[in-house]
């Protein structure tokens, strides 16, 4: 009984961190919304710091009008225990995520990320049955070379799931960032080896861009 009392917890204490973690950033975004409402519509970005540090997005895809809620460090699982203030607030048109980074690199398996991913799309189906989700593939990076067949797992596993579900897509922008041996363009990446830089985000802003706009096209 104190075992199973122990267990428990240690359960409580964790899920308290974990939601912890991120009160700054989920306090800021509040914040930010009671200042300036976002108008409903709009193409919603959410996931780690890769958008996080993407500073520039809207400037770089001047015709699809976005808000950003990337939170830094942040995994499929962050996305689902803040669902109530980082989509659900937004009325979207589309929502792009990009996750399954930083779930890699804390040793879950691509499994378990695809399973935490449809979590998370059951979730949003719950409150926007119709709005489009675009999965956006995991990035290569030198800093995380050693999970580069992960990767490719998970990216795999995630288009075809995107595949079978309706209203859901995966956007490839792992080729794009890979010269023809397969590794990571240096010139896209910062000093870290890790996060795009301009350069990096202007080539996935293109591809963004005109996939969103094919998705629109099809609603049509």
């Amino acid at each position: 009984m104190k075992k199973v009392l122990g267990v428990l917890v240690c359960c409580v204490l964790f899920a308290t961190q974990t939601f912890a973690a991120w009160e700054k950033e989920m306090a800021a975004f509040k914040k930010m919304d009671e200042e300036n409402p976002p108008q409903a519509g709009l193409n919603l970005f959410v996931g780690s710091s890769t958008f996080t540090v993407w500073k520039s997005m809207q400037e770089d895809m001047p015709d699809i009008p976005l808000i950003n809620r990337g939170f830094g460090g942040s995994q499929v699982t962050d996305l689902i225990e803040h669902f109530d203030t980082v989509i659900a607030p937004y009325n979207p048109k589309h929502i792009v995520i990009y996750e399954g980074d930083n779930d890699l690199a804390s040793g879950k398996t691509p499994e378990l990320v695809l399973s935490n991913y449809k979590k998370l799309l059951e979730r949003i189906r719950e409150q926007y049955a119709q709005v489009s989700v675009t999965v956006v593939s995991v990035k290569p990076s030198e800093a995380r070379r050693d999970k580069i067949e992960k990767m490719n797992e998970l990216n795999q596993k995630l288009n075809v799931w995107a595949s079978l579900a309706d209203n859901l897509y995966y956007l490839n922008t792992f080729d794009i960032t890979v010269n023809g041996e397969g590794k990571p363009i240096p010139e896209y990446y910062q000093n870290d080896n890790l996060h795009l830089n301009q350069a990096g985000y202007e080539a996935w802003a293109r591809k963004i861009a005109e996939h969103l706009k094919k998705v629109d096209q099809l609603a049509k």
